[in-house]
């Protein structure tokens, strides 16, 4: 399935992005998927919503303009095609994922609630040291302790946002930087027992013992055994890693409100036409089911 982007230049440095369908960068940012986004508040653009963030050491900020226009400030074209086309998935045909997810009654409420949603393709390594981070946390604590830990071990970065105003930000660890630190060098953060599994994860990855490059070629159930290998890893963790960090869109991560989801829609199991693309089903899912009694 696969849907065409019209791309453009503005300014000869703002890339237009036009997409075929309509999508919600807010939605898409603060639906609990990622943790290193944040809303330009107090930037004045042409637009509905500004966020920047970092992925990898590109940072970056970018605008809605309407329900099928970004402007990705100050972009070149190969880093579009190489990150960001990825990240967002946006040649992915979710219009007509959507189209069948609909033949389901409670997915199709879920759709007309959140549809403009997208599952992210983050960096694999981030994504599986953020879940790890985020048990027994909420959003803001995670996206806290993880901003704390990308200050103290991440790269400087910085960028100037299109107000002219010049921001700073840090890059994510990699795996032989948390590597070499102690679990102690997080616990002063506030990781409390996390700190040893991320130091684990750190560790294993860094010496070969899971091979992360190696995990989005496998099949999901090899993959999600790998990952189970590292301490403080679960299903749970394993699953959010592998839809939002490796492109396992049949992963389906199950908390306590995907669980409430199950157990009172879909006692004897999703449908057998979403599970190919059930991490994508369980993004609109969870964030209907969060906000239910706000939709009515």
């Amino acid at each position: 399935m696969f849907a065409k982007v019209g791309l453009s230049f503005e300014n000869s440095k703002d890339l237009i992005v036009k997409l075929p369908y309509s999508f919600s960068l807010k939605e898409t940012l603060e639906c609990g998927q990622c943790f290193r986004w944040k809303a330009c508040q107090d930037v004045v653009l042409k637009g509905t919503d500004s966020y920047s963030g970092i992925v990898g050491d590109s940072f970056i900020v970018i605008t809605q303009r309407d329900e099928n226009t970004l402007v990705f400030h100050d972009t070149e074209l190969p880093s579009f095609n190489e990150l960001w086309k990825t990240y967002f998935d946006f040649e992915r045909d979710y219009e007509s994922l959507k189209n069948i997810f609909t033949r389901d009654p409670f997915l199709s409420k879920a759709i007309e609630f959140c549809g403009k949603i997208r599952v992210l393709r983050q960096p694999g390594w981030e994504t599986l040291c953020s879940y790890i981070i985020s048990q027994n946390n909420n959003i803001p604590r995670i996206k806290s302790l993880i901003n704390k830990m990308c200050a103290s071990f991440g790269n400087l970065l910085k960028i100037k946002r299109p107000d002219g105003i010049c921001d700073e930000g840090h890059s994510f660890p990699e795996p032989g930087v948390l590597a070499r630190l102690s679990a102690s060098d997080l616990e002063r953060l506030g990781f409390g027992y996390r700190a040893s599994y991320v130091i684990n994860a750190a560790q294993a990855v860094a010496n070969g013992g899971v091979n992360l490059d190696s995990i989005a070629e496998m099949p999901v159930n090899e993959a999600r055994a790998e990952l189970l290998k590292l301490t403080g890893v679960g299903p749970k963790v394993a699953d959010c890693s592998l839809l939002y960090g490796f492109g396992k869109v049949e992963a389906f991560p199950v908390d306590t409100w995907i669980k409430t989801v199950m157990t009172e829609f879909y006692p004897f199991g999703l449908p057998e036409f979403v599970k190919p693309y059930a991490g994508i089903a369980q993004i609109y899912l969870f964030h209907y089911i969060r906000n239910r009694d706000n939709s009515i």
